[in-house]
């Protein structure tokens, strides 16, 4: 288990491993690509996806649907492709 920094596991695309710090005093781990994303051209999520992100961020319990919609429709990929009304609506069903 990886229990601080970075460690690179493959090639591929998301085989970087990354603890993200600690939690209770567990190592909070994440996986991410290798690149920086200003080497990376960015594509926009797909429905499933944005509805994934939404998802987790609403069960975090932290933020209301406005609040996750204009956090996600103001990341890097999705500007342009996925305004934060279409995303509340995706949410809502």
């Amino acid at each position: 288990m990886l229990r601080s920094g970075v460690a690179r596991l493959g090639s591929g695309r998301y085989e970087t491993l990354v603890c993200a710090g600690q939690l209770d005093g567990l190592p909070v781990p994440t996986f991410t690509a290798p690149r920086r994303a200003d080497e990376v051209t960015p594509v926009p999520p797909s429905r499933a996806y944005v509805l994934l992100l939404a998802a987790g961020l609403l069960d975090a319990g932290a933020w209301d649907v406005d609040t996750v919609a204009a956090s996600i429709a103001s990341s890097r990929g999705a500007v342009g492709h996925w305004p934060d009304r279409a995303i509340r609506a995706l949410v809502a069903g």
